[in-house]
Order: C-alpha cells, then sequence, then structure tokens
C-alpha cells in the first residue's frame, strides 16, 4: 500500500458487507485525506461492494472472512500451532545409480 493514508475498517458482521456499506467507507475515506484503504469483515462482500471497489477512484482491499483466516494462519498473528504434520516423498533422484 506503500506509503500513503491508509484508512481501515473492520466489521464483525454476520450478513454481508454491501455496495452501500462501501460507499459509506470511501467517504470516510475523504474526510480522513486517505487515498487507499482496507475493509475488513468476518463476513463476505456482496457483487455489488465487491464491483464498487474495482471502480473506485481509491485503492479499496476487501478482506473477507476466509482471506482474513488464511492470513492470520500464514503470518502466524493472534493463532496457536496446536499440532503441525510433515509430509514427506521418496526422492528417486537421490536413490538413482545412474546419476552420477
Amino acid at each position: 500500500m506503500g506509503l500513503d493514508r491508509v484508512y481501515v475498517q473492520a466489521k464483525n458482521w454476520a450478513n454481508p458487507v454491501s455496495g452501500p456499506d462501501l460507499s459509506k467507507f470511501f467517504c470516510a475515506m475523504d474526510l480522513q485525506g486517505a487515498s487507499k484503504g482496507v475493509f475488513v469483515t468476518r463476513s463476505m462482500f456482496t457483487a455489488q461492494a465487491n464491483s464498487f471497489a474495482e471502480k473506485s477512484m481509491k485503492r479499496i482491499v476487501l478482506v473477507d472472512g476466509r482471506r482474513f483466516a488464511r492470513l492470520v494462519i500464514q503470518y502466524g498473528v493472534g493463532v496457536t500451532t496446536i499440532r503441525s504434520y510433515q509430509l514427506c516423498r521418496v526422492d528417486a533422484d537421490f536413490f538413482d545409480e545412474t546419476a552420477d
């Protein structure tokens, strides 16, 4: 997102975030002088909201519940690993006698 002012809004909503919700976010960004924004929700975004974000003159990144879960797991933020598994397969090249 660079060094620009970024406006962030997070909602713990069960219902999808709609286009009018994004329009309000856009106006709030203007009031804060932000050219970029991140809207996070535990639910999802409607097609209208996705379209609004894509067509917006400002860069708006949408993070739904699934993407948020993947990000916190990927970066280890606010999660604890309970059990981890290592999956191995035989490296056939290692045992190939014609390799040398």
